[in-house]
């Protein structure tokens, strides 16, 4: 019964992850429109963010060691973050959001390649079959952007493949790092990275352009935190097919806040994906167990 209850609580974690997530997908959109240079929006965002990590930091500071071993894999890690956030605000502004989060779900599949490229891993036929699924669910979604030239397709997939890149660094990191220092200095160095360029794109702001964009980075922090309480209480071959509720969280907030109503393509394209995603996850966690 108690492994039961942990594993719905894993997957209440999980779901509240993907809804902080679809939220600030939207809020990211909404504040895209106000007309700011990236350099601007994540100078607010991660500035947000450090509001509610510097906090936790001195209140845990008798607790945890905050310093970082690895500093040069770790810059590369602030740096391809922080190229993956302008990228990724770019790209959320010139696509709906609903097509934005369902491509956005191609990330594990980038991540599984990247893993056999640069890590060495190894991955059966069973599992290159799920990643050419989901490649093929891409693009599903992609399709519409051949006919009418959106590039902003493309920059979303450069953002995944980013983000992969992202999280096949942090995999190597976490064998010497503490995952909260990790995401507290990832948060500090990206800030330093806008400090040093933000001089050269410095636009006035409003209060609701720092309001929101504060709010962002809130709600990624949150996103971030129930997602690593997810997968301490619950597998991730059992949480990984509820991703696919990410897209229809926020196709259901696009369409209250922002008039955006999802395309067939998107939803068809999503589930492709979610269900090659879901199948590499089971895959790997198989091959974990029987290690």
């Amino acid at each position: 019964m108690e492994i039961v209850n942990k594993e719905w609580r894993g997957i209440a974690w999980f779901l509240l992850s993907c809804l902080s997530f679809a939220i600030m997908a939207s809020v990211m959109k909404h504040v895209t429109d106000f007309g700011y240079n990236m350099v601007n929006l994540t100078f607010w965002r991660n500035l947000g963010a450090m509001l509610i990590l510097l906090p936790l930091v001195f209140m845990r500071r008798k607790t945890i060691n905050i310093s970082i071993k690895n500093k040069k894999l770790f810059f590369a890690r602030s740096l391809l973050g922080f190229i993956s956030m302008l990228l990724m605000f770019y790209s959320v502004s010139l696509l709906a959001v609903s097509d934005w989060i369902a491509l956005t779900l191609t990330i594990p599949i980038f991540t599984s390649v990247g893993a056999v490229i640069f890590l060495g891993e190894k991955m059966g036929w069973h599992r290159w079959g799920a990643v050419l699924l989901g490649f093929s669910g891409a693009m599903v979604i992609v399709g519409p952007g051949f006919e009418q030239v959106n590039y902003g397709y493309y920059i979303c997939i450069a953002t995944c493949m980013t983000i992969a890149g992202v999280l096949l660094i942090v995999k190597k990191l976490s064998a010497t790092e503490d995952s909260f220092s990790m995401m507290y200095n990832m948060h500090l160095w990206m800030l330093g990275l806008n400090l040093l360029i933000i001089p050269f794109f410095w636009e006035t702001p409003t209060w609701d352009l720092i309001i929101w964009s504060t709010a962002i980075g809130i709600l990624s922090i949150s996103a971030h935190y129930c997602m690593i309480k997810s997968y301490t209480l619950t597998d991730i071959s059992l949480t990984a097919p509820l991703d696919f509720s990410r897209v229809v969280m926020a196709s259901i907030i696009a369409y209250l806040f922002l008039d955006e109503i999802i395309s067939t393509e998107s939803i068809i394209g999503a589930i492709i994906i979610t269900a090659s995603a879901s199948y590499i996850a089971h895959r790997e966690v198989r091959r974990k167990k029987a290690r």
